[in-house]
C-alpha cells in the first residue's frame, strides 16, 4: 500500500512538473532542506536544473547544479520494505562524491550529507540537526538511478 502511494505521488509530481513547464512557468521548489553543523543543506529545482547548496548565516558556501536541462549529473538510489526506507541523491564534483541521504528504520530517522574523497576513500558525514523539508522521493521521477550502487533503484 505504501509503495503504491509513493508511485502515485511520484506520477502526480511528474505530471505537475512537466505541465508547469509546458505552459512556460518557471518551476522552483525545495525538495530537501536541513540544518547541519556546517550550515543549511538544500536540494531544489529551479527551472530545468537541480541545485545542491550549503549556506551558513544566509551566505552560500557551495553550490552545484545539474548539467544541461535534464538533471544530468545527479543520481538517486532508494530501497524500501516494512519499517525501512532509504533514499540517496548524489553527484560528483571533481574527486568528491556528495550524497544527500534520508533514512527511516524501525521508527528512527536520520538525514544528512556524506562527502567521499574518491582518491583516498575518506568519508565525512554531516548529520541533520533539524529537517525542514524532505520530499526527496519526489525527485526520483526526474533523476536517473545509479545502477552501480548496492542500495538499488526501488
Amino acid at each position: 500500500m505504501v509503495k503504491s502511494l509513493l508511485v502515485i505521488k511520484a506520477f502526480l509530481s511528474t505530471l505537475i512538473f512537466f505541465t508547469s513547464h509546458a505552459v512556460g512557468e518557471v518551476n522552483s521548489k525545495v525538495y530537501f532542506s536541513c540544518d547541519t553543523k556546517k550550515g543549511n543543506v538544500k536540494l531544489e529545482v529551479k527551472g530545468n536544473k537541480i541545485i545542491y547548496s550549503i549556506s551558513k548565516d544566509g551566505i552560500n558556501d557551495f553550490s552545484f547544479s545539474s548539467k544541461g536541462n535534464d538533471f544530468s549529473g545527479f543520481l538517486y538510489n532508494s530501497y524500501s520494505r516494512y519499517q525501512t526506507e532509504y533514499i540517496t541523491i548524489s553527484f560528483n564534483n571533481g574527486v568528491y562524491t556528495y550524497s544527500v541521504f534520508s533514512n527511516y528504520e524501525d521508527g528512527m530517522t536520520s538525514s544528512g550529507v556524506t562527502v567521499v574523497n574518491n582518491r583516498n576513500s575518506k568519508e565525512t558525514k554531516f548529520e541533520c540537526n533539524s529537517v525542514h523539508i524532505n520530499d526527496m522521493y519526489d525527485l526520483t521521477s526526474f533523476l536517473m538511478c545509479d545502477k552501480n550502487n548496492a542500495l538499488g533503484c526501488g
